[in-house]
């Protein structure tokens, strides 16, 4: 069969139905895991004493920076393999030597910045739970690779459901910071042995592909120099993603940054479906571009940007109505100021989301140093916007210029990915004209509520 045909054939029967199979249990586990991790979030909120709670923000914003240097650019990298049909052992045995090297860099940077000689036990606690975490697990990307996608959802399901016990006990009985990361880091390493052992004895058969498709093994020169723009620009994006904490840190007080964090968190939480649609479609796309199929390609944009828009555009709505009300009765009253800042930020999850979408596909074009760049220059108008914000109301300041800057990186890649040309992408233009709609509605609601 024709390399053209075989991509073509991603959307027979059998395909579509593995897709919706993926997109369908991978929803609903991450939407019920999200509730959980929503309801974990009130309880720390709660039970933490004030500075405590500040910390565990930073350390879990730190916590998610360092699972995007945990891998640095493998997880995209192995699920492009293994979507490809490269043999399971030997893409395992390359993740996780890499793995390792970028997470003792990790490690040396995040102790390089702690103080104390008590604090040093917090360090490698953070670096060991970015190592352990579902997204950064080359046992999950072999699952993700091989389309596979429900597998994964229900371990990462389960894995949330552990954690949410656990870290809802330890708060709830007074635990502080420590305690907690360990526990957390528990769960992760009960997950990781019982997804081996599962590995172990049912692994995935590839998606059929045409046997000039199949990838060679390659050297590690060649590996880091496919991986590092990958990684830079993965890194960047969290970063990015969590910069306002960071700079509340030092230019706030430990209330402006409870308030970001916790309204952040909250506006993240749903954003974890987005990434599980992207995910689902990345191999399908990467294999369209790889062989041409501009077709298929068109088909893949059209269902991510349908699927993502739709949901986020809706959910943007319905959050700005109900936050007063749920956070209101939800949240202790010394963050209650975190509701405005929700109902700023929430304009901005939706091209957010699109733009997490424009990601991958950037990624399946090739074109990491690029999206390495937008991310950096994502981060400088970030800043930017803060530092003209008004000190007095940091948080808000600062959901102002996450919107912002998500809107001008949404812009930079969907103008990438059209001069491509690989993948037709007219329907980026009516996408991103839904985010002035969205934030009309949404502001207009939030003033009558």
């Amino acid at each position: 069969m024709h390399a053209a045909d075989l991509a073509n054939a991603d959307f027979s029967d059998h395909s579509l139905s593995l897709l919706r199979k993926n997109l369908l249990v991978d929803g609903v586990a991450t939407s019920v895991g999200l509730v959980l991790q929503f309801l974990v979030l009130l309880v720390v909120a709660r039970e933490l004493p004030g500075d405590q709670y500040a910390a565990y923000v930073l350390a879990s914003a730190t916590i998610a920076v360092g699972e995007m240097c945990s891998d640095f650019g493998m997880r995209m990298w192995a699920v492009r393999q293994y979507s490809l049909g490269a043999p399971v052992a030997r893409t395992l045995r390359q993740s996780f030597e890499v793995k390792a090297v970028w997470t003792s860099l990790f490690l040396i940077a995040v102790m390089a910045n702690s103080s104390g000689r008590g604090a040093l036990l917090q360090p490698v606690a953070i670096a060991l739970i970015a190592f352990t975490q579902p997204s950064s697990d080359p046992v999950l990307w072999c699952f993700r690779g091989r389309e596979h996608i429900f597998i994964d959802s229900i371990v990462t399901f389960v894995w949330r459901v552990s954690l949410a016990i656990v870290t809802g006990t330890l708060a709830y009985s007074g635990a502080l910071l420590l305690p907690i990361l360990m526990g957390w880091l528990a769960v992760n390493v009960g997950r990781l042995v019982l997804e081996g052992i599962f590995l172990a004895r049912r692994i995935p058969a590839a998606v059929p592909v045409h046997a000039d498709v199949v990838p060679p093994e390659i050297r590690l020169p060649a590996l880091l120099r496919q991986i590092i723009p990958v990684g830079g620009a993965f890194v960047l994006t969290s970063l990015y993603q969590r910069v306002g904490v960071f700079m509340l840190d030092k230019m706030s007080s430990s209330a402006g940054v409870a308030a970001y964090g916790t309204a952040f968190s909250l506006v993240n939480v749903p954003g974890f479906l987005s990434v599980s649609i992207a995910a689902a479609l990345f191999p399908r796309m990467s294999r369209a571009t790889q062989e041409r199929a501009s077709q298929t390609a068109k088909k893949t944009l059209d269902t991510g940007l349908i699927l993502i828009g739709t949901l986020y555009a809706v959910g943007a709505v319905v959050g700005t109505v109900c936050a007063p009300w749920v956070l209101g009765k939800l949240l202790p009253l010394r963050l209650q100021s975190a509701t405005t800042v929700v109902q700023v930020l929430l304009p901005g999850l939706y091209i957010s989301t699109l733009s997490v979408f424009l990601k991958y596909c950037l990624n399946a074009l090739g074109r990491n140093v690029f999206d390495a760049a937008v991310s950096a220059i994502g981060i400088g108008i970030f800043a930017l916007v803060l530092l003209m914000g008004v000190r007095g109301r940091a948080a808000i300041a600062a959901a102002i210029a996450w919107n912002v800057g998500e809107l001008a990186i949404f812009v930079m890649r969907g103008v990438a990915i059209h001069k491509d040309a690989r993948i037709p992408a007219r329907s980026l233009v009516l996408a991103g004209c839904g985010y002035p709609v969205v934030c009309l509605l949404c502001y207009s609601l939030a003033r009558l509520v």
